[in-house]
């Protein structure tokens, strides 16, 4: 990534979409690596490039915002998270249909880290809606209507109401059908 990045800058320039995306990807990879410190600065630059080369509310925009919201909620930088999911949830009513899965993962981002702030009602609304257009968009068997399921299991445990905690999990599929499935 780093030779791609440095050839890209020289031949396309800094703010090219292709270098972006390149950047993006380092800061996944530190990410993924847990080198935030890394990470964290990187993604700022391809953030602020991002909202100067793009019209407002760009999904490329949105989803680099939504990835910052990520690395902020990993680093446990709650606060700072939410508001960003925040912020990143209303632009992408605008620009995605109504309803459009992406805007549930990205409301499902958002419940999951007012969940850490123990902002329990306000983690229902938004998970649930979350799990609604994530489970019509992409279905009862994708990985992220897995996820968003598990996390309103976490949002009933943490919130004490372990009845509907199972409730949800009761939900799951089973690993039978897992099995099947693949």
């Amino acid at each position: 990534y780093l030779e791609t990045l440095e050839i890209q800058k020289r031949v396309l320039g800094p703010e090219h979409p292709i270098t972006l995306r390149t950047m993006s990807n380092l800061v996944s990879l530190y990410g993924d690596q847990g080198r935030y410190d890394d990470a964290e600065p990187l993604h700022l630059v391809v953030l602020a490039s991002l909202k100067r080369v793009l019209p407002e509310n760009h999904p490329s925009t949105l989803m680099s915002m939504n990835n910052l919201g990520e690395l902020y909620y990993d680093q446990s930088r709650y606060d700072d998270a939410a508001t960003l999911f925040e912020e990143t949830l209303a632009g992408a009513r605008q620009a995605w249909p109504e309803r459009h899965w992406i805007i549930g993962v990205i409301q499902g981002n958002y419940g999951k880290t007012l969940i850490e702030l123990q902002r329990y009602e306000d983690a229902e609304t938004h998970m649930h809606e979350a799990h609604e257009f994530i489970l019509s968009g992409l279905g009862p068997n994708h990985e992220r209507t897995i996820e968003q399921i598990e996390s309103l299991g976490k949002l009933y445990d943490a919130w004490g109401k372990s009845q509907i905690a199972a409730e949800w999990r009761a939900k799951l599929p089973t690993e039978q059908e897992a099995v099947a499935k693949d």
